[in-house]
């Protein structure tokens, strides 16, 4: 087996163990079934290169075919497709995508620079979602301003008096709903969604190559301007080697001469080609293509082989693992949840019927059941189940009649014969102030014959307190 360490968002670790031959895709699903996530399709795992690169594992590929090194290997789960909150439709998938986001927050992927106002409603939403409900004493403004160390700004006085004005707005205000609420604020950040790699010009210049939902954003850090370039403008994207090269249309339907893009190793090349094509297929495709979907190279001993068979899988490896595009897997995501609904309905049904024709087979007398009815472990078990059920429903001090006395206020119950005998609850010792008779219905002992109670009842307790 291979063990794979899992960085979760909230920076807990999981140990996974998978097959030597597993691919990444099976990682994956062992960490979404522990965390109950559906939505697969927006997450993805990121490892390190050998250069300190930042990749996404591909998951159609072999594990042990991408990374390298001693185990166990390191991942982290990120979310690799952001989208807009409303479509997220697991209360588990979103606490993700806001533990995400929380960390660009705090890393500077997000920026808050558009007013003190959106930064007041967003402390506010964290400090509502981390801490629930506003607090009078000093430790609420501490909270307040380590959230706004965390994010990079300064906590000054009027920036903190719309922090407690906005939080207290928030007050009765749910831990989920204030994680929605943040997703909503943040996703109409202009970098919202948008993955950066480090790049360089032919010129030498430092750009950050930001590759979003909409088209493209090249942050030149050297000359300090930006350039933003939308996906109908862009005729086609190749890499070589540690190179990446853009081919654009111009206004006119001209194409320009392609610019190339250095990255600090081919797997980093790669990586951005990688994303232009897969960003493109989920956000603005009506389905992946074939293209897309089918592309492959092979290794060197794929090679040989392919040129005796072609059709050979020996060393294939996928260039692009995108399996649907946003509205697929919204749609997707839809029917497994509606399909798991029809199936937790039918189960509990088939319960309901499955229940009540035992209890009806099940005699009172604790016979046996009938041989073609019911098995002998079956029977069994329900017989246990019966006895448990009735040893409940018995007094706890004389453990002889029912229960049909509450005891007040504590709510323990005992017989009416044994109540007035006590003056506190032989549970919780709690005083007794008030004795309330009650009825228990649709139950009947075998064990006591219902007239000797009564008869019993009216001689040890004739008046009831």
């Amino acid at each position: 087996m291979m063990r794979c360490h899992i960085c979760l968002p909230d920076a807990q670790v999981w140990e996974i163990e998978v097959d030597q031959k597993a691919t990444g895709q099976t990682c994956l699903d062992k960490v979404c079934e522990r965390l109950g996530v559906l939505e697969d399709d927006y997450l993805g795992l990121q490892y390190r290169g050998s250069k300190h690169e930042v990749l996404w594992l591909n998951l159609r590929n072999r594990l042990d075919h991408q990374v390298s090194g001693h185990q166990p290997y390191r991942f982290q789960l990120r979310v690799k497709f952001c989208v807009q909150p409303h479509t997220i439709q697991q209360d588990t998938t979103r606490h993700l995508f806001f533990q995400q986001m929380w960390q660009d927050l705090q890393a500077g992927k997000l920026r808050l620079d558009d007013g003190e106002t959106r930064v007041a409603k967003v402390v506010a939403l964290v400090a509502q979602a981390e801490f629930g409900d506003q607090t009078t004493n000093c430790y609420q403004l501490k909270d307040y301003e380590h959230i706004l160390q965390k994010i990079g700004l300064q906590a000054d006085q009027n920036l903190v008096e719309s922090i407690v004005q906005e939080h207290g707005a928030l007050h009765g205000v749910p831990p989920h709903t204030a994680e929605y609420r943040l997703l909503q604020e943040v996703a109409t950040l202009p970098t919202f969604g948008i993955e950066f790699h480090e790049v360089r010009s032919a010129h030498g210049e430092k750009i950050q190559f930001g590759v979003g939902p909409e088209g493209l954003l090249l942050r030149n850090v050297t000359a300090d301007s930006e350039e933003n370039l939308s996906y109908p403008s862009i005729h086609m994207a190749t890499h070589r080697e540690r190179e990446v090269y853009l081919q654009l249309i111009d206004d006119s339907g001209e194409l320009l001469p392609a610019v190339g893009y250095k990255l600090v190793s081919r797997k980093a090349a790669v990586a951005l080609y990688r994303c232009i094509t897969e960003m493109h297929s989920f956000y603005r495709c009506d389905t992946v293509s074939g293209d897309v979907s089918n592309q492959f190279c092979r290794d060197l001993k794929g090679t040989l082989v392919s040129i005796f068979n072609e059709n050979s899988d020996l060393g294939k490896r996928y260039i692009f693992d995108i399996k649907r595009t946003s509205r697929e897997a919204y749609d997707h995501a839809r029917r497994k949840l509606y399909s798991m609904s029809q199936s937790t309905q039918s189960l509990t049904a088939a319960g309901l019927h499955h229940g009540s024709t035992q209890s009806m087979d099940v005699d009172r007398d604790n016979n046996p059941c009938d041989g073609h009815q019911c098995a002998s472990s079956e029977c069994q078990r329900l017989k246990e189940r019966l006895e448990t059920l009735e040893d409940s429903l018995l007094c706890c001090i004389c453990m002889s009649h029912l229960v049909s006395m509450v005891l007040c206020p504590c709510g323990h119950m005992t017989c009416s014969a044994c109540a007035p005998k006590i003056t506190e609850c032989p549970l919780c010792r709690t005083e007794i102030e008030q004795r309330q008779k009650v009825f228990i219905p649709g139950f009947r002992m075998q064990k006591v014959d219902s007239s000797d109670e009564m008869d019993e009842e009216e001689e040890l307790c004739p008046e009831v307190v």
